[in-house]
């Protein structure tokens, strides 16, 4: 498992997509930990929602564990919490 930054920036995105791209080109189920997550910006979430779309197609799984607060609010602010409640590993 992954675990997220505590600061999920652009910068982040940037380092969090290198290890998301190996882990989907070896196939293995990707598994992120946003327990400790404190700042989510747009651009990190974009990114999630690009890797849930490309893990989808290429047979992979995607799943968020243990979601902070923040991590959520970051999603319900874009309007996208419906997108968020499919990818989470266990029910909230």
């Amino acid at each position: 498992m992954l675990e997220l930054a505590a600061i999920c920036d652009q910068e982040y995105a940037v380092e969090l997509k290198a290890a998301l791209q190996l882990q989907l080109a070896a196939g293995t189920n990707i598994d992120l930990d946003a327990s400790n997550v404190d700042e989510v910006s747009t651009s990190f979430v974009h990114l999630v929602e690009s890797a849930v779309a490309t893990t989808r197609q290429a047979g992979v799984g995607l799943a968020i564990h243990n979601p902070s607060d923040a991590f959520i609010a970051a999603y319900e602010d874009l309007g996208l919490l419906p997108n968020l409640m499919q990818i989470f590993a266990e029910p909230v």
